[in-house]
């Protein structure tokens, strides 16, 4: 069967000079954009407080509409639950997507028909131009596509809407989607099995049932399905996927952490395949990418971008526009969209690698600490460690907690406790950490030993001698001869911080 390669073939150039349309003028596109989001929702809660029938210019925006993060629409979201369609858009909420949030509460992101319909053209995007740099590589599209989506519905608000995660909702064909059908002959993701509770066995199932499967593309977020594809190789005792996926060709991946696992993945694939890399959340689709060159490009017709200047670790108060940024600088993402997030502050800091056109890479989340999608956040941390302190009787003077991709991503917690303030088991001790951060963070949970167990293996301790942190510092000092700047990150994913620590270590403890 090649009938999507040939039609991807006949009809792309046209397709993607559709699609790509609004790319030639960003600028323009992106003020075009901004002013039919505030026409749009001028007559809601949010809209009306915020002066919308006011706004004629970038500048009255920015006036009238403040940065800020969920907790300030958390309110509006529970209005909208509550009964109050037009709370905080008058576009049609189709779906709740449920991400981690702060505290362990979930946030929910309104899921309309535009951040479906987005996320669906970016995927084009991405295949089309593929396609026109390697047409001979077009028949990728006619094997099997393995899909790895979360649950597309978990349960139901109040008001009726389905709640579910963004990777199960837009390839679930309903309503209005219900073309979707058309696709499912070329779909393998095993749903199926996800509820099955034993990770070993579900890992099983699916390596077992995928056998003789014609797959040629994967598409997931990185981590999870790179290690999904790793048990289909360890359950199949194969040396390496294209043993048992011979067809095995293109892989599209989401998710902050695509560089850090690309080597393990050429690995367990057998050889280097062609990937592309997609900037995909909840709460929007923002970039794609475009060529072979591991880079981004931003979509101008998805949501409003402005960009909050980062130097040092620290953020301004500047809100920039597209054609104000500057190579090699990093900036805080913060976007405006149809369905509801105005000045909504994503903390993903990303780096302009070039201004013409606007390229690209994701450098990292302010204020949490990600490997697999799970987003950490200080305060779970904190709370996790605080509450096992307080059933273990410890006392610490310092404490770091640092994310590592090798040998497999996991977390290690490094904590220098005061003088007779050690917790009398440490493996205990940790187990109590790990268990509290289970409950605070669902995406946690998931990765560590729910359905996608294995994308994160269990937590690390490093039991420090006294003083170790002062020692560290200082080592940090003389290695960048800074004085009076440096300190030891309290969550980072940057693993030099390890080896300030290595001669400080009286015991390394694994679950």
């Amino acid at each position: 069967m090649k009938f999507l390669s040939l039609l991807a073939r006949g009809t792309g150039k046209f397709l993607l000079n559709y699609l790509e349309k609004g790319n030639s003028k960003p600028l323009q596109t992106q003020l075009d954009l901004l002013s039919n989001i505030v026409k749009h929702n001028k007559t809601t809660k949010f809209g009306k407080k915020h002066n919308f029938d006011e706004i004629r210019s970038v500048r009255d925006f920015q006036k009238n509409v403040q940065v800020s993060d969920y907790e300030y629409i958390r309110p509006y979201i529970r209005e909208t639950i509550d009964g109050h369609k037009s709370a905080l858009t008058n576009s049609k909420i189709l779906f709740w997507g449920q991400t981690s949030g702060t505290s362990g509460t979930p946030k929910l992101i309104p899921i309309t028909k535009h951040v479906i319909d987005t996320f669906n053209f970016m995927s084009f995007r991405i295949f089309l131009n593929y396609i026109k740099d390697y047409p001979e590589k077009a028949h990728f599209l006619d094997g099997k596509w393995f899909l790895l989506p979360g649950f597309p519905l978990l349960r139901y608000e109040k008001d009726g809407t389905p709640v579910g995660f963004i990777t199960g909702i837009i390839i679930h064909p309903f309503g209005i989607y219900y073309w979707k059908k058309f696709l499912t002959p070329f779909y393998y993701y095993p749903l199926k099995y996800l509820s099955i509770q034993d990770s070993e066995t579900r890992f099983k199932k699916i390596a077992v049932d995928i056998r003789g499967k014609n797959v040629t593309y994967a598409m997931g977020v990185t981590s999870v399905l790179i290690n999904l594809l790793e048990k289909i190789v360890k359950y199949n005792q194969v040396n390496n996927l294209l043993e048992i996926l011979p067809n095995f060709r293109f892989t599209l991946f989401s998710g902050g952490s695509t560089r850090n696992y690309i080597d393990k993945f050429y690995k367990i694939v057998g050889k280097k395949i062609d990937v592309r890399e997609g900037y995909f959340a909840t709460e929007g689709s923002f970039a794609i990418q475009k060529h072979e060159k591991p880079v981004m490009e931003f979509v101008y017709d998805s949501c409003f971008y402005e960009f909050i200047p980062v130097s040092n670790g620290k953020s301004s108060s500047e809100r920039l526009l597209i054609n104000q940024l500057e190579k090699n600088k990093q900036y805080m993402l913060v976007i405006s969209c149809y369905n509801g997030l105005y000045a909504y502050n994503m903390k993903d800091i990303v780096e302009i690698v070039s201004t013409d056109p606007i390229e690209i890479e994701f450098a990292h989340r302010e204020g949490v600490i990600d490997l697999a999608d799970e987003k950490l956040t200080p305060n779970e941390i904190y709370t996790a460690i605080t509450e096992a302190c307080k059933k273990y009787s410890c006392k610490y003077t310092d404490f770091s907690v640092i994310g590592t991709f090798n040998p497999k991503s996991h977390y290690i917690f490094l904590f220098e406790f005061k003088d007779g303030g050690a917790p009398k088991d440490y493996r205990v001790f940790l187990n109590e950490i790990n268990k509290n951060l289970q409950e605070l963070n669902e995406i946690y949970y998931f990765n560590i030993a729910g359905p996608n167990k294995g994308a994160l293996i269990e937590p690390e301790l490093w039991v420090l001698k006294l003083g170790a942190f002062s020692k560290a510092q200082e080592r940090k000092m003389d290695e960048t001869g800074n004085i009076g700047q440096i300190k030891i990150p309290r969550y980072t994913t940057k693993e030099n911080n390890l080896g300030y620590f290595e001669d400080e270590i009286l015991d390394k403890i694994n679950l």
